[in-house]
């Protein structure tokens, strides 16, 4: 074709392009995507028939290079591709209404054109989609064909464009666009830059701004041998402003319905139900980013990791959190099992990963657990708790009480546990602190699960290591405690040593209690329950009493401070020191059992004793005589 001429097209282009740009006006960045997708198509079937003559990519030096003229405001994009002859250009404009819709995508493939005859239809598809989006669009391109020679198609706007020759000296094609008023952002270069990372980091070309490369080219999924190391050191390149992973799963699926590559993760900073990337993915689809943060593709009990995933189909031909008709394409539950495999193989190879996470995102894993039976029968053996012997596994607790009793037992307090987990704590007992967050449902599934194993409610049951004192002897010094006009009842006992000075405990606490905070906890975060009953729930915890009726102290009269004050009251010592003493006593007591009735009327407890027992009366002034 030795002249320009312009051509009337057969179909209602004008009208095509304005369905295009009403479907996509939501994704101002299709155009730019669409740009880079046409560039790599166009090396890649370059590359594979450099392959087959023994030629390689790298001595065809291919590229996707990038300009932008902000005197015109235009864009261009050129590769160095296999390119396409005038009738080419042509007919990717005719067979417009052929790509319309989701025939479009389908045009695209699963896989990089490896004819021309796929090329050409790959180039029409994304030809198609690049037109509503600028005010004038100029291709120019020179086929590989020997032969061939360089043709230029220009349109700007409603039924008809111009062919004709034009100036290209090699094969490769040149796309040139003037953005209309709603992209204007692309001349900003700065932020043109930023996009060009973010949309092609991981094409297999190198793309160049100003003769210098911005994209890395290679994550390690395409990476031959990278193992969950390199995952992790990528990971961390490329989010170095956050804590480093706790656990990395290497994502690769090749089945005939679906290929994807990539990586789940768990972040190593704290999350929580209300953050918005939880349980989100970066989708690319065949090296490109088509959407950021896309909610739906991990299973809603896994939304303690995140992912980036490449895909071989378009996210239009996805289920799970995204639209999509086709049964056998679901992407969500390729996710999870990848993701149960993952956890099995890290407690196998490296438990200390588990550990962390378990560690970190303790509510949201025992809240998964609770959701997926799959998963509670990985983990819940390596599920962290807080005991009175310190931080257990359940397997660890269990084979811990199996020592102490012979017994094959879980040992918890839901209600009020702080009140009794000083003296459980001082005795060495295995007994787990389950009044927060999920830990009571948690144990009651595992005793489900596991029919040998006895659950057993330790706040329903009094302590037996507790032996109550009556002796009138003693009455000198339940006087000095009943004076302080502490809000407690004060009884006499001995416990197993070695135990603390003072226990308190609680009683007449409902028993129904524990069983609502944590239903309603659940309700909460899951959502599973209908709104005016989790309002009535709340009400009901709300109406509560905030203390119990009786707080009982018991003083322990084995331990060495109660001795002293028993023998400080039988040879007349000073009362208001014995009194200073039985305060912080009682204080002490308060903490272990949870904090003080009312942190202000203790808060100089133990000052003038202390004072007092260094013989400083205030009235001496101290001489510095140091530094």
């Amino acid at each position: 074709m030795d002249e320009t001429r312009t051509v009337s097209t057969r179909v209602p282009l004008g009208a095509i392009t304005g369905l295009v740009r009403h479907a996509y006006q939501s994704d101002p960045d299709l155009g730019l995507r669409c740009l880079l997708r046409l560039a790599t198509v166009g090396n890649a079937l370059r590359a594979e028939m450099g392959l087959r003559d023994g030629v390689s990519a790298s001595e065809l030096g291919l590229g996707i290079h990038v300009e932008f003229s902000a005197e015109e405001q235009l864009l261009v994009v050129r590769d160095d591709g296999v390119g396409l002859t005038a009738d080419d250009l042509a007919q990717c404009i005719e067979s417009a209404t052929e790509l319309v819709g989701a025939k479009a995508f389908a045009a695209f493939g699963r896989r990089d054109p490896r004819s021309m005859d796929e090329y050409r239809l790959a180039s029409a598809a994304l030809l198609l989609h690049l037109l509503p989006f600028g005010e004038e669009l100029t291709v120019e391109s020179r086929s590989c064909v020997g032969g061939s020679r360089p043709c230029r198609l220009c349109y700007a706007g409603g039924d008809e464009y111009s062919v004709g020759p034009g100036t290209l000296s090699t094969p490769g094609t040149i796309v040139s666009i003037r953005f209309g008023p709603g992209h204007r952002y692309v001349s900003d270069s700065g932020k043109l830059i930023g996009l060009l990372r973010l949309y092609g980091d991981f094409l297999q070309f190198p793309v160049f701004w100003d003769g210098r490369q911005i994209n890395t080219m290679s994550p390690p999924w395409h990476r031959a041998g990278a193992g969950e190391v390199q995952y992790a050191a990528f990971l961390r390149g490329r989010y170095p402003e956050i804590p480093p992973p706790l656990m990395v799963i290497p994502l690769q699926v090749q089945r005939p319905e679906i290929e994807a590559r990539g990586v789940l993760w768990v972040p190593g900073e704290q999350v929580s139900v209300l953050d918005e990337d939880l349980g989100t993915v970066d989708l690319y689809w065949r090296r490109v980013l088509m959407r950021r943060a896309v909610p739906g593709l991990i299973p809603t009990w896994g939304r303690f990791f995140r992912g980036i995933i490449d895909c071989d189909r378009h996210p239009s031909e996805l289920r799970g959190g995204q639209s999509g008709d086709d049964p056998g394409i679901d992407l969500t539950d390729i996710v999870e099992q990848v993701i149960l495999t993952g956890i099995r193989r890290a407690l196998i190879l490296n438990p200390g990963s588990f550990a962390a996470v378990a560690h970190q995102h303790n509510t949201l894993l025992k809240l998964a657990a609770l959701e997926n039976d799959e998963l509670f029968e990985i983990v819940a053996d390596q599920l962290p708790f807080d005991t009175a012997a310190g931080p257990r596994t359940l397997i660890e607790h269990v084979s811990a009480v199996m020592r102490q009793t012979g017994a094959t037992a879980v040992r918890y307090i839901a209600s009020d546990p702080l009140s009794r987990m000083a003296t459980y704590r001082a005795r060495g007992d295995e007994i787990i602190d389950a009044s927060r967050g999920l830990d009571e449902e948690v144990l009651r599934k595992y005793d489900r699960h596991n029919p040998t194993i006895e659950l057993m409610d330790m706040s329903r049951r009094t302590p037996d290591f507790i032996e109550n004192v009556v002796d009138a002897s003693m009455d000198p010094l339940l006087e000095v405690f009943a004076a302080l006009e502490m809000p407690v009842v004060y009884r006499l006992a001995r416990f197993d040593s070695p135990s603390p000075a003072a226990v308190l405990t609680a009683t007449e606490r409902a028993e129904s209690q524990s069983d609502l905070e944590q239903l309603f906890l659940l309700s909460q975060i899951t959502g599973a329950m209908p709104a005016d009953a989790r309002a009535a729930m709340q009400r009901a915890l709300s109406a509560r009493p905030s203390l119990p009726r009786d707080r009982i102290l018991h003083l322990n009269l084995t331990a060495p401070e109660i001795r002293a004050m028993w023998a400080a009251i039988l040879r007349g010592g000073d009362e208001d020191l014995i009194r200073q003493v039985a305060e912080a006593i009682v204080v002490r007591a308060m903490i272990l059992a949870g904090g003080l009735v009312d942190p202000a009327d203790p808060q100089d407890v133990g000052t003038e004793m202390m004072c007092r027992l260094l013989g400083y009366n205030g009235d001496e002034k101290p001489q510095w005589s140091g530094p």
